[in-house]
């Protein structure tokens, strides 16, 4: 590994992969450390312009913000919460806020560079999601939880569920998915689909260990339990506009761990040997492709517009791949033989957080998307 340093506040790496397996191709990457300290830097999450992730400084817990578009970062939280949950689009910023006493919804608009708390009760609020115009989170009371929505040109705040175990809302177009059980003991649940604009509730599916659950576009896509054995979750996508279920996999083993951005869907299959990484087209007319076939681990897909990437484990550690759509060639990123984790997307930077053993704590690297991938669907 070559290194070269140009700019003062980050490192940049020139680094040439190997060929591995066949599949892998050799290429040259700048990757930029963004983060270096002393603390953990926690995985980040990324729009078009904005990324975003927390920083735990000895329990004082800050979250710094990266303006692509102006090359410079600020800090818009410091204080001793633990702000954790932290959702982004290219106007906001959500976070839950965890103190001693319980745990607030903070937005943070990234325009105006105004914080604000939208919850102030004795409650628990947890677990924010958001989309251009709402924003859901879970409410915990002493014997149920509901689900809250909270319109961002009213700034009114609506109740979607009426008692029962409501957990873990998602939002996207104008509609909510989340899972409901009747009580802390069941073992089944249920998906509901809320439609904000016709004030109507749908109930998707009911299943055993229900995981993954997550709305892009207008598809609906999920894993559960539908055999005997505890650990045979098939995957499953819910077509909102035309009203159908479709069951993507079939099979005896473990699928799961997957990220939805139609026209696509990338998941972890286990081939009884180990975890590969799948990519499914929806409304395609072939079955799910695997892009990794070895004898290691490969795991947590992401996804944005033209590409894959995910964690794999290799003879040395784990490393970050990635692979452009239509190419037919995956692309090992970092080859730094430690612990890449917590792969993270936007349309034009890959970013990632790095176990860095000589301060024993994580920092965050980035890199520019190579051509492949961004031409990969022109």
């Amino acid at each position: 590994m070559y290194y070269s340093i140009s700019i003062p506040s980050t490192i940049s790496f020139l680094l040439w992969t190997t060929i591995i397996y066949g599949q892998y191709v050799s290429h040259r990457l700048a990757i930029s450390q963004v983060t270096d300290n002393l603390y953990n830097d926690q995985p980040p999450v990324a729009a078009a312009r904005f990324m975003a992730w927390r920083t735990d400084e000895q329990g004082d817990y800050n979250i710094s913000v990266p303006d692509f578009g102006r090359d410079s970062t600020y800090c818009i939280a410091n204080g001793n919460t633990n702000d954790v949950g932290l959702a982004i689009n290219d106007h906001y910023l959500v976070w839950n806020a965890q103190s001693d006493i319980n745990s607030e919804i903070m937005l943070y608009d990234l325009l105006t560079q105004t914080t604000y708390n939208l919850s102030d009760n004795l409650s628990d609020d947890l677990y924010p999601a958001l989309d251009n115009h709402y924003i859901v989170w879970q409410r915990n009371n002493f014997y149920s939880s509901d689900i809250i929505l909270y319109d961002l040109q009213t700034q009114k705040t609506h109740t979607l569920s009426n008692g029962n175990y409501n957990m873990m809302p998602q939002i996207a177009d104008n509609f909510v998915v989340w899972k409901m059980k009747e009580n802390l003991d069941s073992e089944v649940e249920q998906i509901l689909l809320y439609d904000i604009k016709r004030h109507t509730t749908t109930s998707l599916a009911s299943s055993k260990h229900i995981s993954n659950l997550c709305i892009k576009g207008t598809y609906v896509a999920w894993a559960a339990n539908q055999s005997i054995y505890e650990t045979d979750n098939e995957i499953f996508l819910y077509d909102i506009a035309r009203k159908t279920t479709l069951q993507v996999t079939h099979n005896l083993q473990e699928d799961n761990c997957f990220a939805l951005l139609p026209p696509y869907l990338a998941f972890t299959h286990n081939d009884g040997n180990d975890d590969e990484i799948y990519l499914y087209q929806i409304d395609g007319n072939s079955s799910p492709q695997a892009l990794t076939d070895n004898n290691t681990d490969d795991i947590f897909p992401v996804l944005n517009k033209h590409s894959v990437a995910w964690c794999g484990a290799t003879e040395s550690g784990i490393e970050i791949f990635l692979y452009p759509i239509g190419t037919g060639k995956t692309q090992q990123i970092t080859c730094s033989g430690g612990f890449q984790t917590h792969a993270t997307l936007n349309e034009e930077y890959l970013m990632w957080c790095s176990f860095d053993f000589d301060g024993f704590d994580t920092d965050i690297f980035k890199t520019n998307l190579p051509i492949q991938a961004t031409a990969a669907q022109k």
